[in-house]
């Protein structure tokens, strides 16, 4: 007997998918999303010849975080949409003014040093965009030593991103002259491949943003549209972790979504200066307040 195609989640089954993803991944899920969970886990259990969310929901008790089911089901609550260069006001700023700050922050290194961490990398593409900048516009490159790392809950993702292949979507901001330079095209399926020097730079694995990182020697954290799933508890534990993981003097780089403005203490208490537009510091020397909370 397949799934029926108007199946909807009961209040009880809702909350206990609420729960789990709060609890596994950090994710408020509101109640007005019922439809839309119904919707998107109805098509699920249909892959899966499962007849009810029930039946579902024991299988997912049964999963770790890393398991391929529950990176499917968590690619079903939260949104994947990405693709290269995207918003190009952020770009810009990275290939001017985060290029000096990169090269300020290294002056005196031989060799020229710097780690980035993209957190909630999704499919890669900001991380690939990441390497593809800094090798474009990073003065002398082959004098640096670059890691760039990409992290997400979603084994699903993670690997679309070590393939490095991209359909034309992804594409639609990328020049020519870049497609030519960093990718290789499969004319038969109309696919785009990252050569393998530049997938060389990213290395991608798992981590779930409510856990402190295990690297704490960033200078750059991309946090981009990702905060706006978690409730304020929630994004205070990951700011807190992104405090931890930079270095004194490194810089968070937020989405257009995700700017320090729920509640008027939630930046202090993160314990980053406002730089510019979406872009928060490390102080080199940390407050008394910041100790205490990050302490």
């Amino acid at each position: 007997m397949a799934v029926s195609p108007t199946l909807q989640l009961t209040k009880s089954e809702f909350k206990q998918m609420q729960e789990l993803v709060y609890r596994h991944a950090g994710i408020a899920i509101g109640n007005e999303k019922v439809a839309m969970l119904s919707n998107r886990l109805r098509k699920r259990l249909k892959s899966l010849g499962m007849e009810s969310y029930a039946e579902y929901y024991d299988l997912l008790k049964s999963c770790s975080p890393s398991d391929e089911e529950f990176s499917h089901f968590l690619s079903t609550v939260s949104t994947n949409e990405t693709y290269f260069f995207r918003n190009e006001r952020l770009w810009d700023y990275v290939g001017t003014d985060l290029i000096k700050h990169i090269c300020q922050a290294a002056q005196g290194q031989s060799p020229k040093r710097v780690a980035i961490w993209s957190a909630a990398c999704s499919t890669g593409a900001e991380a690939y965009t990441l390497a593809i900048v800094l090798k474009s516009k990073l003065p002398k490159f082959s004098e640096w030593r670059v890691q760039i790392i990409g992290t997400d809950i979603s084994e699903k993702v993670l690997n679309i991103a070590r393939e490095g292949i991209y359909e034309d979507h992804a594409m639609h901001e990328v020049g020519p002259q870049d497609r030519r330079r960093y990718f290789r095209h499969d004319p038969k399926t109309n696919k785009y491949q990252l050569k393998e020097d530049l997938r060389k730079m990213v290395e991608f694995g798992f981590h779930n943003l409510r856990d402190a990182f295990k690297q704490n020697h960033f200078e750059v954290v991309f946090l981009r549209n990702v905060m706006m799933y978690f409730d304020r508890e929630m994004k205070e534990r990951v700011l807190a972790n992104v405090f931890s993981a930079l270095r004194a003097g490194g810089l968070m780089i937020t989405g257009d979504v995700d700017p320090l403005r729920d509640g008027s203490d939630l930046k202090d208490k993160s314990g980053l200066e406002y730089v510019c537009s979406n872009t928060y510091r490390k102080p080199i020397k940390e407050s008394k307040t910041a100790a205490l909370v990050h302490g």
